[in-house]
C-alpha cells in the first residue's frame, strides 16, 4: 500500500548460514549474498487517508469560502501565527490561476500548498525586532515555536498556538512542559540531544573490522541507538535523578542487544524495560561504552571535549 515502509531482507534459519564459520561471514566468495529485490506498488489506499481528511476539512469545490478556511488554517499552522487576509488572498490567488489554465481546484490547491512550503516563514523561524540594540522578551508565539521545536523538533500543535494566540502560554508553561514531555512527540527531543551529546550519530560511521568483531551488524548498531534514547527519554520523562543516570539499575533491550550483553530471557524485536541484577551493567552518560562486555568500538570516534564514558569495573 502507499506510504512509508521499511523492509529488512535476510537468510532465515538457513542451515547454510548457520553452519558458515564466523571468519567467511563476510566473504562474498563463500557466504549467500542478496543479489536483488523487486517491489511492485504503490497500491492505491481504498479509503481516505486521515493527513488529507484533516487538511480538507470542506469540500473545496463548494466555494471560494471553503478554499480561504482551507488555505488559512494550513498557513496558520505552517507560519505558527495567525495570518493576514493579504498573506491567504495570495494564496487563493494560485487556485484562480489554475482553473484559468484549465487545471482542476485540488490542483489550485496543490500550487497554493508549494507556495506554502516555500515561504521563509515555514522555513524559517523568524522573530522581528523593532529595535535590534534593544533586547526584549520574546511574544507568546515566539515562545510557542522555540518550545515546540525543541521538545518536539516540529511545530506546535493546536492547543500551544492557542495559548500562544491568547497570550496565555507563559502562566501555563510548566504544565505545557509536562504535557509534551508526555507526548510521544518528544522522542524526537531524546534521539537529537543525546544523538549529538552521546555521540550516538557516530555509530552510523563506525566500522569495525568483521574478522575481529563478527557480531556486528545493521541490526546491533540500532539497537544500541535505540537503547540509549530510550533510557535517555526515561531519565527525562521520569525527572530522575542525576545519579542514575550514572548508575542506574535498569535498561532497555531487544533480543538482539540481549544476547550481545549475555543477558538471557529476552525475545523479539521489541524493545522493553529490563531491571539490571549485574552492577556492572548500571546506566552510564555513554551506553554504548565503558562495559567491559562491549568493544570499544562501539563508542565511535571521540572528540577532545566531547562527554566522558564511565567505564564500569
Amino acid at each position: 500500500p502507499e506510504g512509508d515502509h521499511v523492509f529488512r531482507v535476510g537468510f532465515i534459519d538457513d542451515p547454510f548460514v548457520k553452519d558458515l564459520i564466523d571468519k567467511e561471514a563476510y566473504n562474498n566468495k563463500k557466504n549467500k549474498w542478496l543479489e536483488s529485490i523487486l517491489f511492485i506498488g504503490p497500491f492505491p489506499e481504498k479509503t481516505e487517508r486521515p493527513s488529507r481528511k484533516k487538511l480538507l476539512a470542506c469540500d473545496p469545490k463548494s466555494g471560494d469560502a471553503c478554499i480561504e478556511s482551507i488555505l488559512s488554517n494550513l498557513a496558520r499552522r505552517a507560519y505558527r501565527r495567525p495570518v493576514t487576509k493579504d498573506e491567504v488572498a495570495k494564496l487563493t490567488r494560485f487556485v484562480g490561476i489554475a482553473k484559468q489554465e484549465g487545471l482542476s481546484i485540488e490542483q489550485g490547491l496543490q500550487l497554493a500548498i508549494q507556495a506554502v512550503l516555500v515561504s521563509p516563514h515555514y522555513l524559517f523561524r523568524v522573530e522581528r525586532d523593532s529595535d535590534p540594540s534593544e533586547p526584549r522578551q520574546v511574544t507568546d508565539l515566539e515562545l510557542a515555536s522555540r518550545l515546540s521545536y525543541f521538545l518536539w523538533s516540529s511545530m506546535p500543535d493546536e492547543e500551544l498556538l492557542q495559548l500562544a494566540e491568547s497570550s496565555k502560554l507563559r502562566p501555563a508553561l510548566d504544565g505545557q512542559i509536562q504535557r509534551m514531555l508526555a507526548d510521544p512527540k518528544a522522542s524526537a527531543f531524546a534521539e537529537n540531544f543525546a544523538g549529538q551529546w552521546l555521540e550516538i550519530r557516530n555509530l552510523d560511521s563506525v566500522k569495525p573490522d568483521p574478522v575481529k568483531f563478527p557480531a556486528w551488524n545493521a541490526d546491533l548498531r540500532d539497537a544500541m541507538k535505540t537503547e540509549t534514547r530510550l533510557f535517555f527519554q526515561a531519565m527525562l520523562t521520569g525527572n530522575r535523578p542525576m545519579a542514575e543516570f550514572i548508575d542506574a539499575k535498569f535498561t532497555f533491550l531487544n533480543e538482539t542487544l540481549a544476547k550481545h550483553y549475555g543477558i538471557d530471557g529476552i525475545t523479539g524485536t521489541e524493545f522493553r524495560r529490563v531491571e539490571l541484577s549485574n552492577p556492572q551493567r548500571g546506566g552510564s552518560p555513554c551506553r554504548d561504552c565503558g562495559r567491559a562486555s562491549r568493544p570499544a568500538w562501539a563508542a565511535g570516534p571521540r572528540r577532545s571535549r566531547g562527554p566522558q564514558c564511565v567505564r564500569r569495573r
